[in-house]
């Protein structure tokens, strides 16, 4: 009997195991993706569903970052030509830029007064020269 009760709780312990190193992968992707996406856009707005343009999201021109993003950084040339490969996305000298690259501003993202105080003037800006 305590045999069964063994092998059942080293059923439980596997199940487990597996299960979480399974969800726990997943997970952190879809938390990637979600910053990713905040950062992307934040504050950026496209007025009426209109055409995505390159001001609709914003850019980043760090060495490191493009290295370890894979040119994600280079996120406006991406919305202007959709179909490009990414490592053939350039940087768009006119786009929205971020103060640091994409893995330093997603570190900033965790600290939302810092986050705000940084991005926000730097939102106003942009708005600034849409008008």
């Amino acid at each position: 009997m305590l045999e069964g009760c063994a092998a059942r709780h080293q059923h439980h312990r596997s199940a487990r195991s597996l299960a979480h190193s399974v969800t726990f992968p997943y997970s952190l992707t879809r938390f990637y993706l979600h910053v990713v996406n905040y950062i992307e856009h934040y504050g950026l707005v496209r007025e009426n569903k209109g055409a995505v343009l390159p001001a609709h999201s914003w850019n980043a021109s760090t060495t490191f970052g493009n290295a370890v993003t894979y040119n994600l950084q280079r996120h406006s040339d991406h919305h202007a030509s959709a179909q490009k490969p990414y490592y053939a996305l350039e940087s768009i000298k006119d786009a929205p830029q971020l103060p640091a690259g994409y893995p330093a501003m997603m570190l900033l993202s965790m600290v939302p007064p810092i986050w705000f105080r940084v991005m926000d003037p730097r939102i106003d800006d942009v708005h600034a020269k849409a008008m």
